[in-house]
């Protein structure tokens, strides 16, 4: 990681961008590997078009295999006829940005699987409280959930390695790490020991803080009562401030009432969802972190492998 992050600091730095997730971008490398290209998610038409082909791709191998088969070697050929109806439980309310994303994301999975992957949505603690997807999702309880990887810190501390306030100089460094730097394959490893598929993580510009009252010292921040969580709750501690914790569907009224006098959710994109602003009137920068994993696209494992290989390739190819 050292090496990585030397070899970084060297090369000419490239604009971050957002996905169409609204969450993170794809770094490849072509041809000279101190060339970065900043790619974001391929545009819907696209990734139709490519999903469609990769579909007939794995057809015809799944074809060749079964005719190997015939001839004596041994194959084992993946159903590719077989509908698939998975559960998937946002960490946010119905009515914010980035579930209507994904919404959006589920009904390009179905039209590029020609029906055979249907992802039905379902909203923040619709299934299980958010805290506890994680393990719902690793049990089979539902197949899919997009979380945060501050939930399951506890059982994984190396999730918060990457994130320590200030680690970052941007976007772009973080990016770089997970997808060129091994962080994503150590990621899955980890995952996969809770009987879980890491489909992919998303990335914010960092974590500001809302209060209900003005902060113009850190004197100031130490009266706060803030709800956070992880790393955050570690460094607004270390400044004299008192936290706790709130689920995330009750911080609204949290705020309102006076239990929290500021709170932490990702950047300024979920407070406006959220309409925390309603009733918290100041935002506080600098961000307590630049650049942060805020959530993660977890996969029961089990239900990930018995994805025909096209399948798999799609859901990829739709969450990259």
């Amino acid at each position: 990681m050292q090496e990585v992050a030397l070899w970084w600091n060297a090369q000419p730095r490239a604009q971050s961008k957002r996905s169409a997730l609204g969450t993170h971008t794809n770094l490849e490398t072509k041809g000279d590997p101190t060339m970065i290209e900043h790619r974001s998610r391929i545009g819907r038409r696209a990734f139709l078009a490519k999903a469609s082909v990769a579909t007939l791709t794995v057809g015809g191998a799944a074809a060749l295999a079964g005719a190997k088969a015939a001839e004596g070697a041994a194959a084992v050929v993946t159903d590719t006829t077989k509908t698939f109806r998975w559960r998937l439980q946002h960490i946010e309310p119905s009515t914010s940005a980035n579930y209507k994303i994904y919404e959006q994301w589920a009904k390009d999975i179905d039209t590029a699987s020609n029906g055979r992957l249907k992802i039905r949505l379902f909203p923040a603690g619709s299934l299980a409280p958010n805290e506890e997807a994680f393990d719902a999702v690793g049990k089979g309880q539902f197949e899919m959930a997009v979380s945060s990887p501050g939930y399951h810190r506890a059982k994984m501390p190396e999730i918060e390695a990457v994130n320590p306030p200030h680690a970052h100089r941007n976007l772009t460094d973080l990016l770089l790490i997970y997808y060129k730097g091994g962080l994503r394959d150590f990621y899955r490893e980890s995952y996969a020991a809770h009987n879980i598929f890491l489909l992919d993580m998303a990335a914010c510009r960092g974590v500001v803080l809302l209060s209900t009252k003005p902060v113009n010292s850190v004197d100031d921040l130490a009266k706060l009562k803030i709800r956070t969580h992880t790393t955050y709750a570690q460094f607004v501690e270390k400044l004299g401030a008192k936290t706790l914790f709130i689920p995330g569907g009750e911080v609204y009224t949290g705020l309102s009432s006076g239990t929290a006098d500021a709170a932490t959710w990702g950047d300024e994109t979920t407070i406006r969802d959220l309409k925390w602003y309603e009733v918290a009137k100041y935002l506080v920068y600098p961000m307590l972190l630049e650049a942060m994993f805020s959530y993660d696209t977890l996969v029961n494992k089990k239900a990930w492998e018995s994805l025909s290989p096209d399948l798999q390739m799609i859901m990829q190819k739709a969450s990259s």
